[in-house]
């Protein structure tokens, strides 16, 4: 199991909070797990206006 770090970004305040973790449960690669877990992110933390959500996977940063 890995786990991903989210974090909601306010660019107006130039705050970084970060709100939870979202973890890969998954044993094997599907093609679109990294896909999956970003759909997962968009409906478990929904971001208010103004905000972005953005998710740490390794070395990447993905900004939703």
């Amino acid at each position: 199991m890995e786990s991903f770090p989210v974090y909601r970004l306010d660019r107006k305040k130039r705050t970084k909070t970060r709100i939870g973790t979202i973890v890969e449960r998954r044993k094997g690669e599907r093609g679109s797990n990294l896909v999956g877990l970003l759909r997962i992110v968009k409906k478990t933390f929904d971001s208010s206006e103004g905000d972005t959500l953005q998710v740490q996977a390794g070395n990447l940063w993905i900004d939703l």
